[in-house]
């Protein structure tokens, strides 16, 4: 049989007549009747809980996993509105889901790390390809979920991870995980995939350092209080003007924090990229998208459409010479929420989003997401990334 997969999308405000709708569209692609697993990502215009229960419903109460996304992407098409949907059904007797969720972030993300450690360990073997992973990205503390994640043993540094942090159209409330019939918030969902295939993944950005190298002079954990030795607000206040201070949303989609690439030549670029997620008045901090060590130093950024259109053209060949001759089974794709709407016209959306398609196969079932924050190895090292594109090509 070996694996077959499709992929369906809907824009129907009905939940139930949406989901119904994607599935069908996913099985005919996929030409089956009955799939083993499922993908879903939906924005938050939906009842999250209808969804779900429809898309189980159309597919037999297949297995499922997936998450709120502030938009969905797929083949020809990437839909950032309120009521949009992508649903990717597999079947195959090369590769096997093991699946789960978890919540409690807020709590502590090192604990849900640990009991994440424990619910995959029975099931991680040699032929382990990827662990697929979404964390709301309102609570989630990245690096202490994957500290307590590799405090389940050294076998959890060599599985790679991919995902994003799930979105919820800018709203920045509430984000929601899916497994199976659950919805629920401030957890993870999870997706083990093992058996005969192999990953190929690449991540770029479009982003272009501006004014000179800085230092962070003062940081705990994922908060930044000075750089040179001065407030780090007043430093921004260089680079932003007085309505993007204001508006920090807009400032934020903007300028980012560009470090050093741990592997220039893996990562495609030579700054690894953080984005600040909130500022603190009355503390005079700003929240950054992880942790970040004291003597960091660093290039204040901003996006660059060029850059992203050069990036995306650079990426698709970079997985292409590693496809080889094989054929892709499907494309798991992340992107930065600021790499949509928010920063780009439409016509540039979709275009830097065509280029890859275009050149790894307009066939090839194609699922993806517009995420809070991207998640993806570099050097070994399961990382989270932002304002980049992820591209993950299961072969």
């Amino acid at each position: 049989m070996g694996t077959q997969v499709g992929v369906g999308t809907s824009q129907h405000r009905n939940p139930k007549l949406a989901g119904q709708e994607a599935v069908a569209r996913a099985l005919k692609q996929a030409d089956i009747t009955q799939p083993d697993f499922v993908f879903l990502f939906a924005t938050v215009g939906y009842r999250q809980e209808a969804l779900v229960s429809s898309v189980r419903a159309a597919t037999g109460n297949a297995s499922l996993f997936g998450c709120s996304a502030a938009g969905v992407i797929a083949q020809g098409m990437a839909d950032e509105s309120n009521f949009a949907l992508v649903v990717m059904v597999i079947c195959s007797d090369e590769l096997r889901f093991h699946h789960g969720v978890l919540e409690g972030l807020s709590e502590s993300s090192t604990a849900v790390g640990q009991s994440l450690g424990q619910q995959l360990q029975p099931a991680y073997s040699s032929d382990a390809i990827a662990l697929f992973l979404n964390a709301d990205a309102i609570t989630v503390n990245f690096d202490d979920l994957m500290a307590g994640l590799e405090s389940s043993g050294d076998w959890t540094t060599a599985l790679p991870i991919i995902g994003g942090l799930c979105g919820d159209n800018f709203v920045y409330q509430k984000t929601y995980q899916y497994c199976d019939d659950q919805v629920i918030s401030d957890g993870v969902s999870w997706a083990l995939m093992s058996g005969d295939a192999e990953l190929a993944t690449h991540i770029s950005h479009g982003c272009m350092p501006i004014g000179q190298q800085r230092t962070i002079t003062r940081a705990e954990s994922n908060r930044i209080y000075e750089i040179d030795h001065e407030p780090v607000l007043d430093v921004l206040h260089e680079y932003l003007q007085d309505d993007e201070m204001a508006n920090w949303d807009k400032a934020a989609v903007n300028l980012g924090l560009g470090f050093p690439a741990p592997n220039p030549l893996e990562y495609g670029s030579d700054l690894f990229i953080r984005c600040m997620i909130s500022k603190d008045e009355a503390s005079g901090s700003v929240a950054a998208s992880a942790n970040i060590e004291k003597g960091s130093t660093f290039w204040i950024t901003r996006r660059n459409t060029e850059k992203m259109y050069q990036a995306a053209e650079a990426t698709a060949d970079r997985l292409n010479r590693q496809i080889g001759d094989r054929s892709p089974k499907f494309v798991f794709h992340i992107e930065c929420d600021g790499r949509g709407r928010m920063i780009l016209p439409e016509k540039d959306k979709q275009a830097i989003i065509a280029t890859m398609q275009k050149k790894i196969g307009k066939t090839v079932p194609w699922i993806g997401l517009y995420s809070f924050g991207e998640i993806c190895p570099v050097n070994q090292q399961n990382c989270l990334h932002s304002f980049t594109g992820i591209l993950s090509v299961v072969c």
